[in-house]
């Protein structure tokens, strides 16, 4: 992965959920979404540990990659949402850490409509405990 800031991160995790508003495609919507959670989440892990350079990150953050759920576990706000195992249409499972890879190349998976809204939703939510972790943050300073 290349190098990235902590303000990076943020840039890019406000600018995503900003476009994200705007779309009415659904997988374009939903993949701009998740992208805003994973920059976001990486942004609050590095304020955490005090890096703002990606480079520094423990590898054990490293290792996360695209998986918002242990993401958000580490920043302990996994319990306030949901984010489930999929199913493909050619039986594969899906993983919180892949729905980028299943929104980006169309990949269609059972209950689309109802757990593609539940996932949203969810996102939503994550995006949301993010600002107020960002805001709890900033009151401290």
């Amino acid at each position: 992965m290349l190098d990235v800031s902590s303000d990076e991160f943020k840039r890019s995790w406000k600018r995503q959920e900003q476009q994200a508003k705007g779309l009415s495609d659904i997988g374009a919507r939903r993949m701009l979404l998740f992208y805003a959670v994973e920059c976001g989440g990486k942004h609050q892990l590095m304020l955490r540990e005090g890096c703002f350079m990606y480079s520094r990150m423990p590898n054990q953050y490293k290792e996360l990659l695209h998986d918002i759920k242990r993401m958000l576990k580490e920043l302990g706000l996994e319990e306030k949402c949901d984010f489930p195992v999929l199913q493909s249409e050619h039986g594969q499972s899906i993983s919180p850490g892949q729905y980028q890879e299943m929104w980006r190349y169309g990949i269609n998976f059972k209950n689309a409509n109802e757990m593609g809204k539940l996932i949203e939703e969810n996102m939503l939510k994550a995006l949301q405990l993010l600002h107020e972790l960002e805001g709890r943050k900033r009151s401290r300073i």
